[in-house]
């Protein structure tokens, strides 16, 4: 290979590298990589490995086979050395180590260049929302490594299939996807067999001797996966967890869910297009290669957390099939020189790059790239409070910030950790069952003090907030914190300000308006402005005090407290709670014009609809942005040409801007849709006046003041219509 084209392979590869690890980076928004962190800081202080559950105190004895547990103590020293950004980083490596591999892979098979890379960044697209800091990431890894190895292999005599070896000491230490090693093996296995079959039988060559030595390889794997701390019994959990119930049951936490048609449709795209590449390939395809790609896509579709490993490993099988069906056509017909290749596939690479970034920055994507912890996730708030109060006996929290809880009060134990241990799911079965009898009777047994619960256990809050034995005392957007009433020292809990008339665990805040309208509102606006100095960077706090003031008829305060939840939480403010059309329509009413631009405008950028389009539109023509007004009224007219009040409104501004003829149009279009309306019918008679059509404006005066005798601009109508009749009307 010349050296100029080393030295573009070297770009390219540096490139694709760099983009997988920027697609990587982003802020930590799971929580299970707080208990993974709380894992491996415990076996570096204790120099021991846990087979029984070291951290709830609700099921301390409960077997745990942390399959994980290598993983575990490498992040634990990534974290002491470099920090959580440090971490982040080290994943981002692992992650685009994995990908460099695939690309390495297809250019040493001879894939075209352009092609390589769009496969890259299209597994890249499929495997980001997998990016997550985890153990799993070393599956990725793992995974394309095997894959290269088995396949460049050549044959008996290359001992570099000895490599796998290593490979799978690690693997089956840093995580319990170590079965897909021995499944690429035995593609392998079964591929080398039957090619060997084959030659035997229909071609009647002479087989000296049989592929023992993958064989060999295999079984060896095999015993390698008992080189881990837990012995068979590892093996064991991990037939009877990771796998059957991966392939055989369905939960109802996302990851572990079945992939459905319809979602993640990049990948339906994929594996489709991979299917379809293996007849076209005809006899250059690989036996091995089908085996694979049947072995992931199963395993995808089973569970979507196996998305992003096939799509890793499909997008090389994909490109080599392509290759194959590119040589046979003829050269000139579809040759591209190398240096044209690598200036299309990096114009690819900055394009992908600059969507997916630009994508990562929004505010209604969880995926967020850059460094540190992704704030909307943790309840860092609340978890802070609580340590403030450091109340007395154990705690009752979520399930799933348990792992977060675990890490953020380290001198305590779990109720429940967010682990899948057996047992702890058992505890969650019966949690759903019991009566609030059963509730109180197992939370007196564990000497529940406390709880912080997650806006989304509704069924839990609802018990704490109307158990009588607990009062709320803080709330945000991500949990509600409930005291028990010796929770605190007696004196403390005497000057101790609870939130009694405020219930943020209910969905509907509807009942404040009745609270608006009694002699309760005082005491019910304190403990909302209360509520908003605990937490004031909250959404929730904000909204339920603006929700109130609004129902109160104090408009102002309303639209400013709005403003500030916005601020404190977009996405819930407008995915959520659609607080743009709210703010939006009270800003209308308060004549708002400049705040209800920056809030449509903000809420446009979760959610367009022609509402929020008609409020932006409105509110850019009543401030003077006449231009900006127009092209969002326009584009309402494009998805719905007789919309009424688009119509009337945009002929008003043309008539503001002395375009009569414009004016006129908008007003008859109005009218034909609506032929009572009121305020067209008017801008009609304005615009034909104003436009110098005397005779037929004065028609048009004399019918809105017969259709509309009651009008408030009947003195207005009356008024042009005798300036019309005046002697001077030419004038006019």
């Amino acid at each position: 290979m010349p050296q100029s084209t080393k030295r573009l392979m070297g770009v390219l590869s540096f490139l694709v590298i760099s983009f997988a690890f920027l697609m990587a980076v982003e802020k930590v928004q799971d929580y299970d990589i707080w208990w993974h962190l709380k894992t491996g800081q415990w076996i570096l202080e204790t120099g021991k490995i846990p087979k029984t559950d070291p951290f709830t105190f609700t099921t301390p004895d409960a077997a745990w086979a942390p399959h994980y547990w290598l993983a575990d103590v490498l992040f634990a020293i990534v974290l002491r050395i470099s920090g959580l950004d440090g971490l982040i980083l080290f994943k981002a490596f692992v992650v685009s180590a994995a990908f460099a591999i695939i690309f390495r892979l297809m250019l040493r098979q001879g894939v075209n260049l352009l092609v390589a890379v769009t496969l890259v960044l299209l597994a890249v697209f499929i495997g980001h929302f997998r990016f997550l800091l985890r153990p799993h990431v070393f599956m990725f890894l793992l995974s394309a490594a095997f894959f290269w190895m088995l396949s460049v292999w050549g044959g008996a005599r290359n001992l570099k299939l000895l490599w796998l070896l290593p490979l799978m000491v690690l693997w089956v230490n840093l995580h319990g996807s170590f079965f897909f090693g021995l499944v690429l093996t035995g593609c392998l296995l079964v591929e080398e067999w039957l090619t060997a079959g084959y030659r035997r039988i229909r071609k009647k060559e002479a087989i000296t001797s049989w592929p023992t030595f993958s064989m060999l390889v295999f079984v060896l794997l095999g015993g390698i996966t008992l080189v881990n701390p837990f012995g068979i019994d590892l093996l064991q959990w991990i037939v009877a967890d990771f796998v059957l119930k991966s392939v055989s049951y369905t939960f109802e936490v996302e990851e572990h869910m079945a992939l459905t048609w319809g979602t993640h449709r990049l990948f339906w795209s994929l594996m489709i297009a991979v299917a379809a590449s293996f007849p076209l390939a005809l006899r250059k395809a690989r036996l091995f290669h089908l085996l694979v790609f049947a072995a992931t896509s199963f395993l995808a579709i089973k569970g979507v957390r196996f998305v992003a490993l096939a799509a890793i490993l499909q997008a090389p099988i994909l490109g080599y099939n392509l290759q194959a069906l590119l040589d046979k056509i003829p050269a000139q017909k579809w040759r591209l020189t190398r240096s044209l290749q690598a200036a299309l596939a990096i114009l690819l690479l900055v394009a992908g790059g600059t969507l997916i970034l630009k994508r990562s920055f929004a505010d209604y994507t969880d995926h967020r790239f850059g460094l540190g912890i992704n704030e909307s996730h943790f309840p860092e708030a609340a978890v802070q409070f609580l340590r403030e109060l450091n109340p007395q006996g154990n705690i009752y929290n979520s399930w799933p910030i348990g792992g977060y809880l675990l890490w953020a009060l380290p001198e305590r134990k779990i109720f429940l950790d967010g682990r899948y241990l057996d047992a702890q799911l058992e505890l969650i079965a019966q949690l759903n069952t019991m009566t609030a009898r059963e509730l109180q009777a197992l939370f007196n047994r564990f000497d529940i003090r406390a709880a912080i619960v997650t806006r989304k256990d509704k069924r839990l809050a609802a018990y704490f907030s109307q158990a009588n034995d607990f009062r709320l005392a803080y709330f945000d957007d991500q949990a509600l914190l409930y005291l028990g009433d010796d929770a605190l020292p007696a004196k403390t809990m005497e000057g101790f300000a609870f939130l009694a008339l405020v219930h943020p665990e209910s969905p509907d805040a509807s009942y404040l308006s009745e609270y608006a309208r009694s002699p309760m509102a005082p005491m019910v606006e304190n403990e909302l402005r209360h509520a908003v100095t605990l937490a004031p960077h909250s959404f929730q706090t904000h909204f339920l005090l603006a929700f109130f003031l609004e129902v109160a008829g104090r408009g102002a305060e309303a639209l400013e407290q709005y403003l500030l939840a916005v601020r404190a939480n977009p996405r819930l403010a407008f995915v959520h709670y659609d607080l743009g059309r709210r703010g939006g329509n009270l800003a209308v009413r308060l004549k708002e014009w400049d705040k209800m631009t920056a809030l449509i405008k903000q809420a446009m950028r979760f959610r367009k609809d022609d509402e929020l389009l008609f409020l932006l539109a409105t509110s850019l023509y009543q401030s003077g942005h006449h231009a900006e007004a127009e092209k969002a009224y326009l584009e309402i007219l494009r998805r719905q040409p007789q919309q009424v009040a688009s119509l009337v409104n945009l002929g008003y501004l043309y008539l503001d801007s002395q375009r009569f003829q414009k004016a006129e149009e908008m007003q008859r279009r109005a009218l034909n849709a609506s032929s009572d309306n009121e305020v067209a019918l008017f801008g009609l008679a304005l615009a034909l006046q104003r436009g110098g059509k005397t005779e037929e404006a004065s028609r048009t005066w004399q019918e809105f003041l017969e259709k509309h005798p009651q009008s408030p601009w009947r003195k207005k109508a009356q008024t042009h219509l005798d300036q019309l009749r005046s002697p001077h009307a030419g004038n006019n």
